[in-house]
């Protein structure tokens, strides 16, 4: 086998190897998001949902209330994005509906973004 090959080989291997570490981490992907425990009573997660609602409300002119958190997840990027599931009212027709937002944040800028909101069916 010639030294280009082998090369080749090795590279392969290590690539396969990097890829079957970077799946599994105790079943979770690693840079993927994990759950937050105990998430309705986490103070940063009912403030990103507070804030995700206030700005969904600005950005739509919508008049959204905030009922419940049912779960939120947390996935490190360059920052946090918190994908937080939550019940609310919408006040223009009084009826509860179940919503899914995305806030990215990025602590040490003091910046918060609403990047996703959508009603779950």
């Amino acid at each position: 086998m010639s030294p280009k090959s082998r090369v080749l080989l090795f590279l392969l291997f290590a690539l396969v190897t990097a890829s079957f570490y970077s799946k599994i981490e105790g079943q979770r992907i690693l840079g993927g998001y994990r759950p937050i425990p105990n998430a309705a009573n986490d103070p940063d997660v009912r403030r990103y949902a507070r804030f995700a609602v206030v700005e969904q409300n600005r950005r739509t002119r919508g008049s959204i209330l905030l009922r419940s958190i049912v779960s939120a997840e947390s996935q490190l990027v360059s920052g946090t994005n918190y994908r937080i599931v939550f019940e609310a009212i919408d006040g223009s027709t009084g009826l509860a509906n179940r919503y899914q937002a995305v806030v990215y944040v990025v602590p040490w800028r003091h910046t918060q973004q609403l990047t996703s909101f959508i009603v779950m069916v």
